[in-house]
């Protein structure tokens, strides 16, 4: 799983985002071999390297178009009976 994205467009060369392992970006771009999360260390082999477009494109876009189906209807009176 890629939990570490980064824009450059340099990264990513002609594709609109690109996947590096650690291994592959060390001389191009620093990065940590581990972070610390909410008090645990994760191991860092993989990053995602993305252009804005793609942001766009499968990110923001794709929220906002999902935002809707999620979103709770406050107009709505819910109504309990105890009998």
């Amino acid at each position: 799983m890629i939990r570490y994205f980064f824009q450059s467009v340099k990264l990513c060369g002609n594709n609109s985002n690109k996947i590096f392992e650690i291994s592959q970006v060390s001389y191009q771009l620093l990065v940590a071999q581990s972070v610390i999360i909410a008090g645990r260390r994760c191991q860092v082999k993989r990053i995602m390297a993305y252009k804005t477009s793609w942001m766009y494109d499968y990110y923001i876009n794709l929220i906002k178009r999902l935002a809707p189906q999620f979103k709770t209807n406050t107009s709505q009176t819910l109504f309990c009976v105890i009998s």
